[in-house]
Formats: structure tokens, C-alpha cells, sequence
């Protein structure tokens, strides 16, 4: 049990999709496609890329215990935590961006960030996530080498319970 919350409170486990179910815990495994618009330096260029995440999703008891302290609890929302990876590629200014790290959230709202990388050059990005149904809409921001970037788009995912309990 300390375990599962040390990893948790390390970042190491997350989602973006409803989760209704009155199952309490599960690990997905999640892909899907990135469209948006990216803007560096006043330009803004068509985004497009893929997406992969392992989530865990449990109830707001198992986070709580039957308290219903916060708003999202007092709904019933899912919190999830996790792990993400992406690929992007801007196609008007040619360039690839890769980013990793962790992520979580209750219910539709979360937010995700790590590490960002351009063409051998480390930064960083940070990207709140309203989710409805298989859609994410979001907004990245981040910096790398000194130069600030931001992302606007929707993530399409899809994913496949592989531990439920």
C-alpha cells in the first residue's frame, strides 16, 4: 500500500478518458493521434503527431477514504495519475519534438509535463487537458534552449484495460 503511494506521489502513474465503472482500479494502456497548431518566435505552423500513456484510474475512496473533501470527490469523478510520452512534428518549420513525463488529474480536467526535446535540445513543457469522451483539448507551453513555444490541438485516444481489480 505505501508503495502504490509513493509511486503516486512520484508521478508515475495517469489518464484522459471518463472512467464509469464502479470498478475501483485500473491500468490502461493508451494511444492516439495529436493535431494542433504550434507557435515559436510569432510563427504558427499545422502540428501533427502520436501519443502513448499507462494510467491508473481509481475512485476518490481508495485516494480518500469516504471522505468527500474536495469537489471532484463529491462527484464521483475518476483521479487518475500516469506516465505520457509523445512525438510531434511541425510541418512548417520541419522540426520533431519528443516530450516524456508524468501526468494526472480527476475527472475531465488534468494537466501533464516533463521533458521536451528538439533536435538534441532539452527543455521543458507543460500542458493542461480538458478531456471529453476519447478527446483531450489542449494547451502545451514550454521552453527549450531559451526559446518558448506554445501548442494549441485535441488529442484522439484509445486504450485497453490491462489490470483491473
Amino acid at each position: 500500500m505505501q508503495m502504490k503511494r509513493a509511486l503516486v506521489a512520484a508521478g508515475l502513474l495517469v489518464s484522459s478518458v471518463a472512467y464509469a465503472d464502479d470498478t475501483e482500479t485500473a491500468v490502461l494502456i493508451m494511444g492516439g493521434i495529436n493535431a494542433g497548431a504550434a507557435r515559436v518566435d510569432g510563427e504558427t505552423g499545422f502540428l501533427f503527431g502520436a501519443e502513448v500513456s499507462v494510467p491508473v484510474l481509481r475512485t476518490p475512496g481508495q485516494w480518500f477514504g469516504d471522505k468527500k473533501r474536495f469537489f471532484c470527490c463529491a462527484r464521483g469523478w475518476p483521479m487518475w495519475a500516469g506516465i505520457y510520452g509523445d512525438y510531434t512534428k511541425d510541418f512548417d518549420r520541419e522540426i520533431t519534438m519528443t516530450t516524456l513525463g508524468p501526468e494526472l488529474g480527476f475527472g475531465p480536467f488534468g494537466v501533464d509535463g516533463g521533458i521536451a526535446i528538439v533536435d538534441g535540445n532539452v527543455g521543458f513543457a507543460v500542458r493542461p487537458v480538458l478531456t471529453i469522451g476519447a478527446v483531450s483539448l489542449y494547451a502545451r507551453y514550454g521552453q527549450i534552449e531559451g526559446e518558448s513555444f506554445t501548442q494549441f490541438g485535441a488529442l484522439l485516444k484509445w486504450g485497453r484495460a490491462i489490470v483491473v481489480r
